[in-house]
């Protein structure tokens, strides 16, 4: 069961992936798509995150999928404000990467989690993965991460928004 987790996660961060590259690459824009391509980034880390602090609560803290979450519950809300006033939120390089960020550490983990079941790689995915608190702190720095784009999403439409 968990090499399929990593093989359905796989398969839809690829999916997202080229979704977007190609969207971009054709130049094809839409209403639906700029609302969907979003939420569906969020179903997939989400999910993750939760699934984490659900099956690890002392290596993946429930209060750091809250803050991930009211992160992306804020600035979905300022989308929506801006969208009803007229304006569109500017988003940023940084703003994308977090998603990648994201993804990747998702992925690092379930390859840890996966690493436990294999009796050959158990013990090294128990000392240096999850007893030695580097998905932990990876996981720190995720929130860290998520958090900064938030703040920086903030600034730059706040000013944008003030001048118009």
């Amino acid at each position: 069961m968990r090499g399929l987790s990593i093989v359905v996660f796989t398969f839809a961060a690829l999916t997202d992936f080229f979704d977007g590259y190609l969207a971009r690459k054709w130049e094809a824009d839409s209403e639906f798509g700029n609302f969907v391509d979003p939420l569906a980034d969020k179903i997939l880390t989400f999910t993750g995150f939760f699934a984490f602090s659900y099956l690890r609560p002392d290596i993946f803290p429930y209060w750091i999928f809250f803050i991930i979450i009211g992160r992306d519950i804020l600035i979905t809300g300022m989308r929506m404000l801006f969208k009803r006033q007229g304006k569109s939120l500017k988003t940023s390089y940084s703003a994308k990467l977090k998603t990648a960020v994201q993804l990747v550490f998702i992925y690092i983990s379930l390859v840890s989690f996966l690493a436990i079941a294999i009796p050959v790689l158990s013990e090294f995915a128990t000392t240096y993965l999850f007893n030695s608190g580097v998905l932990y702190w990876m996981y720190i720095f995720v929130m860290i991460f998520t958090v900064y784009t938030a703040i920086e999403y903030i600034i730059r439409n706040n000013t944008s928004y003030s001048r118009e």
